[in-house]
């Protein structure tokens, strides 16, 4: 029995599957995000595409600046520290006022990312 070429079944075309670290680590992002809201812990809220752009740039910031022999967050350098959130600002507009909050949670998140 025949059947019509219309009424066939077709496998959908696939990709062959990523090589183990293809994917590469999270990068810096290339374009400025303006974060909108803030929450009351200093996490970024709003947009919400700015948001995992936020935390791939916590992520890149570590694994680039900071000392992989340090093995204490507390006994990194607060000068290198300071380069990483200088860094961060270039890519993140924040309100107005919220700097301060929002440095507070970002360097418990980045004490959270040194440990693993």
């Amino acid at each position: 029995m025949k059947v019509h070429p219309s009424r066939r079944w077709r496998r959908p075309a696939r990709r062959p599957p990523r090589k183990r670290g293809e994917r590469g680590l999270n990068q810096f992002p290339k374009v400025t995000f303006r974060v909108t809201y803030v929450s009351v812990t200093g996490q970024p809220l709003a947009p919400p595409e700015a948001l995992p752009k936020w935390f791939n740039a916590l992520g890149f910031l570590v694994r680039d600046h900071l000392d992989i022999t340090v093995r204490e967050w507390a006994k990194v350098d607060q000068d290198e520290i300071t380069r990483m959130w200088d860094k961060l600002l270039i890519r993140f507009v924040l309100p107005q006022g919220s700097e301060n909050l929002v440095k507070e949670y970002t360097l418990k998140q980045w004490a959270i990312m040194f440990r693993n």
